[in-house]
């Protein structure tokens, strides 16, 4: 249901009319995807919150994410338990 719920949404979007401008306020419309995307990582790198998110996200995803995914698999073959070794009963 989220799912029919989201998709209305975004099909009642509509994109602005004005040209859009960046945070030290000149218009972004000549500005390549390749450009804004080396301008936000430049950005990204400068700030030490931002800078600090992105290594914890990165991180996480690297290694508990992984790990979290294929505890099944080790508890079912290095443990030799099924569900109820997991806890469930």
């Amino acid at each position: 249901m989220c799912y029919v719920v989201a998709v209305v949404w975004t099909l009642q979007l509509r994109p602005e009319r004005r040209a859009a401008t960046s945070a030290r306020g000149c218009s972004t419309h000549g500005v390549s995807f390749g450009q804004s995307i080396v301008e936000g990582w430049m950005f990204s790198w400068r700030t030490e919150a931002v800078r600090l998110g992105l290594l914890i996200t990165l991180c996480t995803s690297l290694f508990i994410m992984p790990f979290t995914t294929l505890l099944p698999v080790f508890v079912r073959d290095l443990l030799g338990v099924g569900a109820t070794g997991q806890g469930a009963s």
